[in-house]
């Protein structure tokens, strides 16, 4: 069987590595009632994933104990994080046009939503948040920072420096 390794999280104590993978939907009927069990005798295909997997899978684990440390919504406490420290792009619309285009960005995924910045009786201005699925590493390794810091700021322990230089491609 070949597999993909979707995401990896290492470097946080206390906590064991967490690995994904991608298979065929062959595959996945032929292993999902091995869920949870160990899987003894398979051969599995590593390569190395894009350190941008980790680094978004590593966003992931600090979102989940950010929210569950104060009490919000994990979608809530990404989209505060995109809000502050992601990627977007501001762009003017026809005001009918203005809930349609907000439907359509906001179906690739959470961290893709619409702001309203500025409005007339024509033209809307909209504020679109790309999510971090679209981010380059130097955008990636801004939203990374921000919720590291957040993490901090509610005693979540981190990586350390180091380990954060290397997971954003800063250092190998």
């Amino acid at each position: 069987m070949k597999v993909r390794i979707k995401q990896c999280v290492t470097g946080i104590k206390g906590q064991q590595p967490y690995v994904a993978f991608s298979i065929s939907g062959k595959e996945y009927d032929r292993i999902s009632k091995y869920h949870g069990k160990d899987l003894d005798g398979y051969v599995v295909d590593i390569y190395k994933p894009k350190r941008s997997d980790n680094a978004n899978a590593y966003m992931w684990v600090l979102i989940e104990q950010i929210a569950e440390r104060s009490g919000q919504p994990r979608g809530d406490v990404y989209r505060i994080a995109i809000r502050e420290a992601g990627a977007y792009q501001d762009i003017e619309l026809d005001n009918e046009a203005v809930n349609q285009f907000a439907k359509i960005w906001g179906s690739n995924g959470v961290g893709w939503f619409t702001e309203e910045i500025i409005s007339n009786n024509k033209k809307t201005v909209l504020r679109a948040y790309y999510g971090s699925s679209a981010y380059n590493s130097k955008q990636m390794s801004r939203l990374i920072d921000y919720v590291v810091d957040e993490a901090k700021f509610l005693d979540i322990e981190t990586m350390t420096p180091e380990e954060l230089m290397r997971l954003k491609g800063m250092k190998e």
